[in-house]
């Protein structure tokens, strides 16, 4: 229904004006949104290429990696064998002279092999520290937990560069570390339990734990990684009821952070270079396809502990048995004389 004015011209109804407006303003919103969901599949596709494109750099990462670890053993080999050539190549010549020279030049060769031999065992007592693959994602970083023998670690933590005590030259301490390693019960040392490690945040320095999977409320804790070990062990001693392991505490071994492979894992975090007091350490893949052995070490290894058990009590009955057959002898050494 239209309306017209005094002069006769035609009135638009205020409701058909105000829809207008909302028309209107309906098609702008509707082109805005067009736009952005255009945008958006844009921007998509753009975060789709860089994924991919950091997926691509990461595994081209690892390769890199993998080749530089080959051309230094590839390296390492060649010096090796140039080496053994160039003491081959002076024991040729030392024996051309003492062919011609006589007995002077056969002293001399003998210094010599002397001199090469003593070199080559120098080479040889060299001690490497060997790394155990790790397998790693798709970004190149270690999937976890990372199995070494009976210890697992299951998180690398936070390395903390504003405090000193958090590191010193051979180590790093990052907060939030965990690992588990098997080893004897608190209460029947000769049954296995599982004990979880940590390094904890304790203000100016880090704070290490220790606690039993049997009893998850008793745990050793202290700023001292060596002591919470020297205390586990202890325990251990009581428990049996004599001294079965050494008591010399071996904190970062058990824990794990000395691991050449934790090691280099860590060397790997970012921070490290801000760990002014710490040395960085160069470690070799084991390219040799051996299994790891674990250090045979009853502070460190269940199976140890147990042999070092079984032993000490096979001693003792040993000796109770000996004690015994001597007070029976001196016993009938005695009566024989009445």
């Amino acid at each position: 229904m239209s309306l017209y004015n005094k002069n006769g011209l035609k009135v638009e109804k205020l409701d058909d004006r105000v829809n207008r407006i909302y028309k209107k303003k309906y098609s702008m919103l509707k082109k805005l949104v067009k736009r952005y969901v255009y945008e958006n599949a844009a921007l998509c596709d753009q975060v789709f290429r860089l994924q991919e494109k950091m997926i691509g750099l990461k595994e081209e990462r690892i390769f890199l990696l993998k080749r530089t670890y080959q051309f230094e053993s590839t390296a390492k080999q060649s010096v090796d064998l140039s080496e053994q050539n160039y003491m081959k190549a002076q024991m040729d010549q030392s024996t051309q002279k003492s062919t011609i020279s006589g007995k002077k030049h056969k002293t001399d060769f003998t210094a010599d092999s002397l001199k090469m031999k003593h070199k080559k065992n120098l080479y040889a007592n060299v001690k490497r520290k060997t790394l155990v693959p790790v397998p790693v994602d798709s970004s190149g970083l270690p999937v976890f937990p990372v199995n070494l023998g009976s210890l697992s670690v299951h998180s690398l933590g936070e390395i903390i560069t504003d405090r000193l005590t958090f590191h010193d030259e051979d180590l790093i301490y990052p907060v939030g570390f965990c690992s588990t390693r098997v080893y004897g019960s608190l209460s029947d040392p000769t049954s296995p339990c599982i004990y979880t490690c940590m390094i904890l945040d304790g203000g100016n320095a880090p704070l290490f734990e220790v606690a039993s999977d049997t009893d998850l409320e008793t745990s050793i804790s202290g700023d001292n990684i060596n002591v919470v070990h020297a205390e586990l062990l202890k325990r251990i001693n009581q428990a049996v009821g004599v001294e079965v392991v050494n008591t010399r505490g071996r904190g970062a071994e058990f824990f794990g952070i000395s691991h050449p492979t934790v090691m280099n894992l860590l060397q790997s975090s970012p921070g490290i270079k801000k760990c002014i007091k710490y040395k960085m350490t160069k470690f070799e893949i084991n390219r040799s396809g051996e299994p790891y052995i674990e250090e045979n070490d009853a502070s460190l290894r269940f199976e140890s502990l147990q042999r070092s058990i079984a032993f000490t009590r096979s001693h003792l009955e040993d000796m109770d048995q000996q004690e015994t057959l001597d007070s029976t002898t001196t016993l009938r050494g005695l009566l024989g004389n009445t």
